[in-house]
């Protein structure tokens, strides 16, 4: 993760740990989110270990013998992603067009 991510990542977790705070959860949970499915710059060296997106799906898949689950056990992990990029997407296409609704979103 950057540190970026990491910055946002801290974020999160003191608005979930104190929901009466200033900071809308929906709009500082986007914040952390986005950033992991949106276009990234690519770097000079490539490492699978430099997407965190990807990390996580590696780990999440990975059994306690040390083998990966078959393509059908990762089907409900991938259905959860799908929903959150459709939604992540949207609110960040929402949020642009409150900032300038005679721009085009993308």
């Amino acid at each position: 993760m950057t540190p970026d991510q990491v910055t946002l990542g801290k974020r999160l977790l003191a608005v979930l740990n104190d929901p009466s705070g200033e900071d809308q959860p929906v709009l500082v949970l986007h914040e952390f989110l986005y950033p992991f499915i949106s276009k990234q710059e690519p770097r000079e060296e490539y490492s699978k270990w430099f997407d965190a997106l990807e990390c996580f799906m590696a780990i999440y898949s990975l059994k306690s013998d040390g083998n990966y689950e078959d393509a059908s056990g990762c089907t409900q992990l991938f259905a959860i992603l799908k929903y959150i990029c459709r939604g992540t997407t949207l609110y960040e296409a929402f949020q642009r067009f409150k900032e300038d609704p005679a721009k085009p979103a993308m």
